[in-house]
């Protein structure tokens, strides 16, 4: 592979080649898409490296949030924490090839937006466990009560049987709602 000519551009700003130190309360993170033949795929890169780094400053930053899926558009996410973008295309004989580096900032003002989303993402995850519980209840009392009903339509006469399929209903309800709320 042959470089041939750089093509002439505004240079680089400093924090392309070197990363600026943390600064206070912000943290400044450089992710960059690696050389593509089209812009679309570098832009496709660096969407998936800002999840990354916004998923990592989660983490590490704002303990309700680690593990928890944060909702903010991509185009909102980019307005949050990129403050700087440069973009260079090199020419080579197989052609031009494009690469974008991006400066992230996590200054106060993200950080308040991510531990909103945090929050948010938390409570949405617990409205659905207690959901998912008080249908499993609702079951519950229903299979009880039906199991009653027709105990009493019976006489009695098929207790016994009646008996074990309320059970082996039950048993099935508690497993898959168990299942349901530790995979959900």
């Amino acid at each position: 592979l042959v470089q041939l000519a750089e093509m002439p551009e505004r240079p680089a700003p400093d924090w392309v080649s070197d990363p600026p130190a943390s600064l206070g309360e912000d943290t400044p993170i450089v992710i960059r898409s690696g050389p593509h033949a089209r812009i679309l795929d570098c832009e496709r890169v660096l969407n998936d490296q800002l999840q990354r780094a916004v998923r990592d400053y989660v983490d590490e930053n704002i303990a309700h949030g680690k593990g928890q899926p944060i909702s903010i558009p991509r185009s909102a996410l980019r307005d949050l924490v990129v403050v700087g973008e440069h973009v260079e295309t090199r020419r080579h004989s197989f052609g031009d090839m494009h690469e974008i580096y991006q400066r992230l900032s996590f200054g106060r003002e993200a950080h308040e937006q991510l531990w909103k989303a945090a929050r948010h993402s938390v409570v949405r995850q617990r409205l659905r466990k207690t959901s998912v519980g008080l249908v499993a209840l609702l079951l519950a009392v229903g299979t009880v009560h039906g199991y009653l009903r027709v105990d009493q339509a019976t006489a009695g006469r098929y207790r016994r049987r009646l008996g074990w399929s309320a059970a082996t209903l039950g048993g099935l309800l508690v497993t898959g709602m168990a299942l349901l709320m530790t995979l959900w």
